[in-house]
């Protein structure tokens, strides 16, 4: 397998377990009593992420050995996005969702900065 079908593969699992705990924290939030904004866009949001993937696959020759320093920078990314996640907990989703009455997520990153969806 070449290091180009790894990171891909890497990238892939990712993605789906993270739409697969959006998908529960989203059920969780909904059944509380939350409300999603923009629904309907939400469709075109996986197209695009999927897309980007299928296009890497399609247009990127498998032979092309990866960038180690995009390589390293994508990985310290990783480890930013891993920290928002764990900082919003079960308030964490792919989509646009809204619980009135939650107290703001004040701790991790957003100790610096607010939250865009606030």
């Amino acid at each position: 397998m070449t290091g180009l079908a790894v990171v891909l593969a890497l990238v892939v699992a990712q993605r789906l377990f993270e739409l697969w705990l959006a998908a529960r924290n989203t059920r969780r939030l909904k059944a509380a009593g939350a409300v999603e904004i923009g629904s309907r866009h939400y469709p075109l949001f996986i197209l695009l992420h999927g897309g980007w993937l299928v296009a890497i696959a399609v247009f990127t020759p498998w032979n092309t050995p990866p960038n180690v320093w995009l390589l390293g920078l994508y990985l310290l990314l990783q480890y930013a996005r891993v920290w928002v996640i764990s900082t919003l907990g079960r308030f964490w989703t792919t989509r646009i969702v809204s619980l009135p009455g939650a107290p703001l997520v004040k701790t991790g990153p957003y100790r610096f900065v607010r939250h865009p969806n606030y």
